[in-house]
C-alpha cells in the first residue's frame, strides 16, 4: 500500500490476496482516545461517496463508522467492477446503510478493501455527499448572487 499526493494505491502482488484499511480519527494503532476523535458534524449529508481510478480484478470495500465513542456499525459490502484499468469508477455508500449511527457526532470512520489475488486498486478520493436540500439551498443562494449582481449592473 502507498499513498502519494492523496491517492491510495493497494497492490496484492502476483497470487497474494491483499487487505487493506485506512482509518481516520484512530491512532497509528488503531485505537480511538484522546486526540483522534475526528468529532465531525455530517448532519447535513447523506452518504459516503469513494472515487476510484483504476482496479484491475475483483475487489471489495466496506465502510465503518463509529459515533458517540461506541463500537463501529459496518456498512454492506459493495463490490468494485474489475476490469477497470484507468477508467474513473465512484461507490456511494448511503448514510441509511449504518443503522444506528449518529452522524451529528461521527468520532471515525473506517474503510475495509479487499482485493483479488494478484488484483489492484487505487482510490482518488472519499467524500461525504450533501443531502439533495443542501444542494438545492447552495443552488437557490448562487443564483440569486448571480441574479442580484445583474441587476446591480
Amino acid at each position: 500500500n502507498i499513498i502519494v499526493n492523496g491517492i491510495f494505491a493497494s497492490d496484492s502482488k502476483t497470487l497474494v490476496d491483499a487487505g487493506s484499511e485506512i482509518a481516520w480519527g484512530v491512532d497509528s494503532n488503531g485505537n480511538a482516545g484522546v486526540g483522534t476523535d475526528l468529532s465531525a458534524n455530517l448532519s447535513g449529508f447523506s452518504a459516503f461517496k469513494i472515487n476510484i481510478l483504476s482496479n484491475d480484478l475483483p475487489a471489495t470495500i466496506q465502510l465503518g463508522v463509529r459515533s458517540n465513542s461506541g463500537s463501529f456499525v459496518n456498512s454492506s459490502v459493495y463490490n468494485v467492477a474489475p476490469g477497470m484499468i484507468m477508467m474513473n469508477q465512484s461507490i456511494t455508500i448511503n448514510f441509511s446503510d449504518f443503522g444506528g449511527v449518529d452522524f451529528s457526532d461521527v468520532d471515525a470512520i473506517s474503510m475495509v478493501i479487499n482485493t483479488s489475488a494478484s488484483g489492484d486498486i487505487v482510490i482518488d478520493s472519499f467524500e461525504a455527499v450533501p443531502e439533495p436540500a443542501s444542494m438545492i439551498a447552495l443552488g437557490l443562494g448562487a443564483a440569486a448572487l448571480v441574479a442580484r449582481r445583474k441587476r446591480n449592473s
